[in-house]
């Protein structure tokens, strides 16, 4: 909860919000990194009480194009990406840098109907990447998809054992 003096510094187009979870030990783990939805503000008697609800950074991406985008054959998918993070304003992000592939044709999508999201996106199905998210840290991430036949896992069910364990919730 925070005192409405607090409350009126808080600049909900620049401002940040970044949950930690703290275990008994003292261990602190990142659960991402928010950009504040809004400032809603309710009045009671007692003052004011906010609702402040949190989307993921992806929303930076999710805008529609203010221009036409367009790469020529032969343009690198991952600078082409990385332009599209930078065009943004994403100050943080990686683009793997196994993704080598060049575009074989050009290809262009039109302003105002198009979010740049979607530019990222198809640029990385063209290269065999995951479609573009932010990791806990808050950093934009494109990488490619790993070659399953040689990937080692890095979790293991044992046989017998429940996957999923607790209670389901069911509502009305």
């Amino acid at each position: 909860v925070l005192a409405p003096a607090d409350q009126a510094d808080i600049d909900p187009f620049a401002d940040r919000l970044r949950p930690v979870w703290v275990l008994e030990n003292g261990a602190e783990f990142n659960l991402g990194v928010f950009i504040l939805g809004s400032m809603d503000r309710r009045r009671y008697e007692w003052g004011l009480d906010a609702d402040v609800p949190a989307v993921d950074q992806t929303l930076i991406l999710d805008q529609p194009l203010e221009q036409t985008v367009a790469y020529p054959a032969g343009a690198s998918i991952r600078e082409a990406i990385s332009d599209q993070f930078a065009a943004a304003g994403v100050p943080l992000f990686d683009v793997d840098p196994a993704i080598t592939t060049q575009l074989a044709n050009p290809i262009s999508w039109p302003a105002g109907s198009t979010y740049r999201l979607d530019v990222v996106n198809d640029l990385a199905a063209l290269t065999g990447a995951f479609s573009a998210y932010f990791d806990n840290d808050g950093r934009g991430r494109v990488r490619r998809v790993p070659d399953l036949a040689s990937s080692v896992p890095t979790l293991v069910y044992g046989s017998g054992g429940r996957i999923i364990s607790g209670s389901m919730l069911e509502s009305d």
